[in-house]
């Protein structure tokens, strides 16, 4: 081995391992136990804000195995902490809750397209402040007078 050969794979990254057909079904039920306790969008919340805190969130489920055994079988856990450690396991997860087919990790379509063709969101529109103004008849003067004054 020269020297070049070894500094180009000094500082590398090992690739995360892709998604099995098991892990595929992991995910498809743990989205199908979410939408039915009408728990979808905020577990959509919760999993991309939490996103690049996958491998930290799977240590700590090996901290805190002991306390999530009295609600799940240890087997689970750790196959659940091996689902989330894995590429591509978490964007699998907000896809199936968003009711998307599941996208393979190597497919041609870039996340742009997929999120680009995705469906609306299920949240109820909010009417804007110059919306509410209008309807109930008062200029947007008179509104920010009443707004200012103070007893």
């Amino acid at each position: 081995m020269t020297w070049r050969t070894f500094w180009a794979n000094a500082f590398a990254i090992p690739r995360k391992p892709p998604l099995s057909a098991e892990d595929r079904a992991l995910s498809a039920w743990v989205a199908q136990e979410l939408k039915r306790r009408n728990l979808d969008v905020p577990a959509i919340l919760v999993v991309e804000s939490c996103q690049p805190l996958a491998g930290i969130a799977a240590q700590l489920m090996i901290f805190l195995e002991p306390s999530l055994s009295l609600f799940m079988r240890p087997v689970d856990i750790g196959r659940f902490r091996e689902f989330i450690e894995k590429e591509g396991a978490l964007d699998d997860l907000v896809g199936r809750l968003q009711g998307q087919p599941a996208v393979e990790v190597g497919d041609s379509k870039s996340k742009d397209q997929t999120e680009a063709n995705s469906e609306p969101s299920r949240l109820p529109e909010t009417s804007s402040i110059s919306d509410s103004i209008n309807s109930s008849g008062d200029s947007p003067s008179a509104v920010s007078d009443a707004t200012t004054e103070r007893p």
